[in-house]
């Protein structure tokens, strides 16, 4: 496929040990993509330019016992600016609008089963 990049990388790596009545975890979530090209066309990519190549990572860290849980998280923790895709709205439009991938995240989850 022309638009796809020539190389892409996604892993994650999960630790879970016991602590007291329940059990803790830590991950890592890393995604890498090269640049792409924007659209098919040539004539379309000359106008809309390459998508650039990014890196993001995750973090979480959590706690589960009983019922319970606890995580605190971070996505795209370097906040990387990705471009999902990039286009113009009509074929003699100049103005190039950009997609971009969320922006870096830090929250807390919590949560229990019934």
């Amino acid at each position: 496929m022309p638009i796809t990049p020539k190389f892409k990388v996604t892993g994650t790596a999960r630790y879970t040990w016991d602590i007291g009545p329940g059990k803790a975890h830590g991950q890592i979530g890393l995604v890498h993509q090269g640049s792409a090209r924007s659209a098919l066309r040539v004539a379309d990519n000359l106008q809309t330019g390459k998508l650039r190549a990014y890196t993001l990572v995750d973090l979480f860290a959590g706690y589960e016992w009983n019922k319970h849980s606890i995580e605190l998280f971070a996505t795209n923790l370097f906040d990387s600016r990705n471009e999902l895709s990039r286009g113009v709205s009509c074929s003699i439009c100049t103005n190039v609008h950009i997609v971009p991938g969320r922006p870096r995240t830090i929250g807390l989850r919590l949560g229990t089963r019934f």
